[in-house]
């Protein structure tokens, strides 16, 4: 970075704890609390709740000594106090701080919240006219309150301190014609432009939320910026951004505000000023959250400066609130507001959340209706109804509403008027991400959910998955990418701060990606060539060996997820797709059943999922793997796909026409296929897979007997074809004759071995290492665009790679960890 951006950004990053001693006159007992905001979902998975050595305020206040030096005084201060309610359901209490015997702070309503540690950390400014050099003793008082709060640190904060005239916004990059912000520390006194090159101002007006800050507008008009201002008879010259071509490409980047805070604290402001100042992006997400992440809402009047300020730096917005608790939100907004956003519909299903009134709510949870379905259609058609009500329930007047998808059942939420679809990867990105561009709605992105899912310790390895998520996204053609959180606090597994090395990593990584994609425009239309059918009534979300931990405490309902059917043999099937996108090595720092396996590589290119209602003929290869049931049609659009040049696998448990897991199949005719069926076998034998190699059973089976012309690919060793090829038209079809969804080790080896047969016939373009992600982009003049990312989050050395493409030639070369190289051909 340049060294001018640096010294800017040190206002905001240059952070020094001064830590306390802390003491009380009853001493320190150890405590954990009984539970949190989350029990009821976890004891497990991340509601860990954390025991440390405290001081109770019940009766007498606490101390806390902290020693300062004269190179210390020259900065600005903030106490840190992280502390707890006896009874955190209370959530508030009144406190009083003094310093060196001076009171400085009351607060007769201080909120504690306890999302899941419960030790919340609260930063309040204080002023450094109230401090020395030597020992500070600041005194933490309890004022009033239903319980007592318990204190377990009391430190100081510190950072550089602003000079007059100071520059206190990062801008690293622009595109022509952008339209972006400077923000300079002028505590009194008039801002005017003195000169100014290859850019317009447009705006020069105080700060909203700090009257020591003016922001200057600014339109990017040519390549040379300059800009100088006469501030209170000084010439002022900014630091201007690079400049790069305009692009019609256009990336959304920024946070949600999940779990900071929406009251009238420091917090919602101070994390507001460092996302506009620090260039972590152009979009940010209000989600209010009673008692999650406030007790008392900020009025109407509050949310007005803060919009007013994001707007001044060009900052597009949104809003989560099922309460429609700022209703005034969007117009505050005016043409900045992106659009509402309904979060996690798919929790519809989880039948437990009946219990909790608010949700239950905004769900339209209605277990009676999931209990009295009796098919796997009638709970679609339920869900889908259910859908529609949340998207009304959720739509703004202006802007696209949005659904959050963490799971496959995106491909019904795409379907059911939601205009976004804002992914959750929680697993592997690959397919999420698959799925959401299969269902192609009008915009898409991703909610980043680093601190829940991306699993434990919070180290540089959990950082790096949150850089690949994102670079992973934006490779993919993501509209907008924006952080949950982790940016300033986590909540789970352990709890890190804004000063601590985990969130200082993923605020750094979000200003590089951010800066990434402004400077890097993606070019040319996405090529996907591989599909998967998500067929007929399917209900797979994620794969069964690779799930959130908390939901096998709570009874497996993303097993049971259309209400009531536990049988779900053949999401087991889904582990074929690994042969189009196999699992990266070197993801995680440790070995844990948190640890979900997020990256995987495309060794065959980008793979979509699409709904069993698409246009198959968009694909050079689709392959059928989980549920489907069968309607009058489905084999001769097959047929039709086939014989128009498509390679197409499916097999007999496809014709499956019973819409009940667990009652008798009944099948429909595949002759439309040329394919005549006859008499089911059960085998456990082994397979000889082209006399190539040998997949062992181990397990009983049920298969079909067939008629047709075509090409025996497995075979078991009494002579039972487990796979036929046969050409239809100027395509190919490969058939399984597998009749049912048990799923062996060795079925799924056959499963694999034929999606490997059609990617390397089908594919442009084959990558030789399963740790390489790439993308290929074709731009209107022919040429190629490939994106390639190493995506070993925990590797250290670079990845070597060779591309083989469909005349014969290679690319080879290497990629470092996180690293994306760009190839043009």
């Amino acid at each position: 970075m340049n060294p001018k951006y640096e010294k800017i950004l040190s206002y905001y990053e240059d952070i020094k704890l001064h830590t306390g001693t802390l003491s009380g006159k009853e001493g320190f007992f150890d405590f954990q609390p009984v539970s949190s905001l989350h029990s009821e979902v976890t004891a497990f998975a991340y509601g860990i709740r954390e025991k440390k050595s405290a001081v109770s305020l019940e009766n007498y206040p606490c101390t806390s000594v902290v020693m300062l030096s004269e190179t210390d005084l020259t900065r600005r201060f903030y106490i840190k106090l992280q502390a707890q309610l006896f009874k955190w359901e209370k959530y508030i209490c009144g406190i009083k701080i003094s310093v060196n015997g001076k009171d400085f702070y009351k607060n007769d309503r201080e909120f504690f919240e306890n999302v899941n540690l419960g030790w919340p950390t609260v930063y309040i400014p204080v002023d450094e006219g109230l401090l020395k050099a030597g020992e500070n003793t600041v005194e933490i008082t309890q004022t009033s309150g239903e319980t007592h709060l318990l204190v377990a640190d009391v430190s100081i904060l510190s950072l550089p301190k602003a000079t007059p005239n100071q520059q206190l916004t990062v801008k690293t990059a622009v595109r022509m014609g952008d339209i972006f912000a400077l923000s300079f520390y002028v505590p009194e006194g008039e801002v005017a432009v003195k000169e100014n090159t290859d850019c317009e101002i447009t705006d020069i007006i105080k700060s909203p939320i700090n009257a020591t800050h003016t922001i200057v507008g600014i339109k990017v008009c040519g390549e040379n910026l300059s800009l100088k201002l006469d501030i209170n008879g000084e010439t002022v010259s900014a630091v201007m951004p690079e400049v790069f071509p305009a692009s019609d490409d256009f990336c959304m980047v920024g946070t949600d505000s999940d779990d900071h805070r929406h009251d009238d604290s420091d917090e919602t402001d101070r994390i507001i000023e460092i996302f506009a100042n620090t260039n972590l992006g152009n979009f940010w997400q209000a989600r209010p959250q009673e008692f999650r992440n406030y007790h008392d809402l900020s009025s109407e009047e509050t949310w007005k400066n803060r919009v007013d300020y994001l707007k001044a730096f060009n900052t597009s917005m949104s809003l989560t609130d099922g309460e429609n608790d700022m209703p005034y939100f969007p117009d505050l907004c005016g043409e900045k507001f992106v659009g509402k956003h309904f979060h996690e519909s798919y929790l519809y299903f989880c039948s437990a959340l009946v219990y909790d009134e608010k949700l239950s709510r905004e769900l339209f949870l209605d277990v009676d209706a999931l209990r009295g379905s009796n098919s796997f259609g009638e709970t679609r058609k339920l869900f889908q109804t259910v859908l529609k009500k949340m998207y009304e329930s959720c739509r703004a007047a202006e802007g696209l509403t949005s659904v959050g998808s963490p799971s496959l059942l995106t491909i019904y939420e795409a379907s059911s008027g939601f205009e976004r679809v804002t992914i959750e990867p929680v697993s592997n990105a690959n397919l999420l991400i698959g799925a959401v561009r299969g269902v192609a709605p009008k915009m898409w992105g991703a909610h980043v959910p680093t601190d829940w899912y991306f699993g434990e310790p919070n180290d540089v390895t959990k950082a790096n998955k949150f850089l690949l998520a994102m670079q992973l996204l934006y490779m993919h053609g993501a509209d907008y990418i924006y952080a949950e959180n982790s940016l300033f606090k986590t909540n789970a597994f352990s709890r890190e701060d804004w000063e601590d090395e985990f969130c200082t990593i993923c605020r750094k990584y979000l200003r590089e990606f951010y800066d990434y994609t402004v400077k890097n425009p993606r070019e040319g239309k996405m090529k996907a060539d591989l599909a998967v059918l998500y067929g007929n009534n399917e209900y797979f979300m994620w794969h069964h060996d690779d799930r959130m931990a908390e939901l096998p405490e709570n009874d497996d309902w993303d097993i049971t997820v259309w209400g009531k059917w536990k049988d779900n043999r053949h999401q087991k099937c889904w582990r074929a797709i690994d042969a189009w996108l196999p699992l990266a090595d070197n993801q995680h720092s440790k070995k844990n059943i948190l640890n979900l396996d997020l990256f995987s590589g495309t060794p065959y290119g980008t793979v979509n999922i699409i709904p069993y209602e698409s246009d198959y003929t968009k694909y050079k290869a689709l392959a059928l793997l989980g549920w489907n049931t069968y309607e009058d049609g489905f084999a001769e659009k097959i047929r039709d796909y086939v014989e128009q040049g498509g390679t197409a696998f499916v097999s007999y448990c496809h014709f499956n026409k019973t819409d009940v897991s667990g009652e008798p199949m009944v099948y429909a005719s595949a002759d439309a296929l040329g394919i005549k069926c006859g008499e089911l076998v059960t085998t456990d034998s082994a397979v000889l897979l082209n006399n190539l190699q040998t997949a062992v059973l181990g397990e009983e089976i049920t298969l079909v007997k067939c008629e047709t012309d075509g090409e025996k690919v497995a075979v078991d060793e009494n002579g039972n074809v487990v796979v036929w090829k046969k050409k239809i038209g100027k395509g190919t079809l490969y058939f399984g004759t597998f009749a049912d969804f048990n799923c062996p080790d060795g079925k799924m080896e056959v499963l694999k071995y034929v999606l490997e047969l059609m990617g390397e016939d089908a594919a442009d373009v084959i990558c030789s290492n399963s740790n390489i992600c790439f993308t290929e982009r074709v731009t209107e003049d022919g040429k190629s665009v490939i994106d390639v990312l190493n995506v070993s989050s925990n590797g250290k050395d670079a990845e070597k790679f060779e591309l083989i493409f469909k005349d014969g030639s290679k690319i080879s070369g290497e990629a470092a960890p996180c690293e994306i190289k760009t190839i043009k051909r």
